[in-house]
């Protein structure tokens, strides 16, 4: 569904609807619908981990010669497969604290060829170990959060067209906890959250997600 057809199904579930011809306002503007819609998208992706990609430009990292850090688009929210492309073998994942247990010194080592990634090193990127000795590229295979705003009336949510519709208990949770005389009502509010969750998970907040994504490879098997 896009985003018009899902705004009018949302209208008339909540019964936000004009008579023909009216130019009363709703209660709900069309930006605010597609505020709700967008940030509904990012948290179903965030929570259930629901776009996986190997193939976006973020997923092809490019690596120069001794680089033993590089930098990961932000919209990355896990990493499932790494390897490098000169090799058919994908790289382990290694943490900081079994890097210095058997690997002492292993910040300071020499290029060659890249055995272990390392998520812990430095946030927002990947350490190689031992730096590539070579011009490469880094072939992810990640989880992500949506790339594009839905902005547009034929605009479709990324995730998977089963999903658009239980999106909406978003859209209803975050409508009905505006605190407006004529639209705050926190029992429709909590229930649409709570039909929401049964849908894409609870969130997992901010920390246990960073730390999975320092931890493990695939994200999707650590909630």
């Amino acid at each position: 569904m896009n985003l018009d057809e899902l705004r009018n199904l949302w209208r008339r579930r909540v019964q936000d609807i004009r008579p023909a011809g009216s130019n009363a306002p709703y209660f709900w503007s069309d930006a605010d619908f597609s505020g709700f819609l967008n940030e509904a998208q990012r948290e179903a992706a965030r929570r259930s981990h629901l776009l996986v990609d190997s193939t976006h430009a973020m997923t092809q990292v490019s690596v120069l010669v001794g680089d033993r850090v590089v930098a990961l688009d932000p919209r990355i929210q896990g990493i499932r497969r790494a390897r490098m492309a000169s090799s058919g073998v994908p790289l382990p994942l290694r943490s900081v604290r079994d890097m210095d247990e058997y690997l002492p010194g292993w910040e300071d080592s020499a290029a060659g060829i890249p055995r272990f990634y390392v998520l812990d090193y430095q946030s927002g990127a990947v350490c190689l170990w031992p730096p590539s000795a070579n011009a490469d590229t880094l072939k992810l295979t990640v989880v992500r959060d949506p790339l594009n705003e839905l902005v547009e009336d034929d605009n479709v949510p990324e995730i998977n067209s089963r999903y658009h519709i239980a999106l909406l208990d978003w859209v209803s949770y975050r409508a009905f906890s505006v605190p407006d005389a004529d639209t705050f009502d926190p029992k429709r509010a909590e229930k649409a959250l709570a039909d929401f969750e049964r849908e894409f998970g609870t969130a997992t907040g901010a920390i246990n997600e960073h730390w999975a994504l320092e931890q493990y490879a695939d994200i999707g098997d650590f909630q």
